[in-house]
This record gives C-alpha cells, structure tokens and sequence, in this order.
C-alpha cells in the first residue's frame, strides 16, 4: 500500500486530473470501511447503499476491480441498479398525494422507506405505501 506521499507523487507522475486525483484518494480514504462492510453477509443492505451512495461510481468500479470479491460485486451491482431511483417502491410525489407537505419530511420518510425496502421489510409497493400513512398520519 502507497503512503499519502508516494500516493501523490504517482498521481502527479501520471498526470492524474482532478477528478481522477479524486477517485483515487475516495478509494484510498474508505477501502477498509467499504470492503468491511461489502464482505460481511451480515451488513444491512441500507448501511451499504449509505456508505456506497457517499462515493463516486467510479469510486465504486476501483473496488469491485481491485476487491475482486463476489459480495462486494453483488453489493455494488445492488447499489447501482437502486441508486437510479427507478425501483424503489414510492417516490416523493406519491408521498405528497397521501397529504405531506413537500419539505424535509419527505426526504426522511423517503429514506427511510429505501431503507426498509433494500433490507427486505417491504415485499411491494402497497406495504410502502401503508408504512408510509401511518408514519404520516399522526
């Protein structure tokens, strides 16, 4: 492993670009973290969706290359195929639609939502929508 200073002179050697600079040292900063918890079968999915949504993609593909580890390909493919937003069960507007204001509530009832979803509590987009009305309704 490179210390900070050799990492550096690597990264100025071969004329490395900011956001390359970046990748890198995001990798270099949470791969112990990162490859903790993606190799651990016992990490909830929504600690490692957190953990991996603090990164850049490109971040994330470093890992999967240099890591080589099937848990960590399977987390990451997870976390990639959710980040979109394009399958989780409820969305902010069907939040509003059951009668909360838009705002930062919506953010945290979002989230918490994906949370229950990625760690299988919720089968379908009935039960979010259910959990969700009675974390709405007081």
């Amino acid at each position: 492993s490179l210390s900070g200073e050799q990492l550096a002179r690597v990264l100025n050697d071969f004329a490395f670009n900011r956001e390359e600079r970046s990748v890198v040292e995001a990798y270099r900063a949470h791969r112990a973290a990162l490859g903790r918890h993606l190799r651990n079968g016992r990490t909830p999915a929504s600690k490692v969706f957190s953990l991996c949504a603090s990164l850049p993609y490109e971040t994330l593909a470093l890992f999967d290359i240099i890591d080589g580890n099937q848990a960590s390909a399977r987390h990451i493919g997870r976390f990639l195929k959710f980040s979109g937003n394009r399958d989780f069960y409820v969305r902010g507007q069907d939040l509003v639609d059951l009668g909360l204001k838009p705002g930062p509530r919506v953010k945290k009832i979002l989230g918490r939502l994906r949370d229950a979803q990625l760690d299988g509590k919720l089968k379908s987009r009935s039960e979010a929508l259910a959990l969700a009305g009675k974390w709405i309704s007081p």
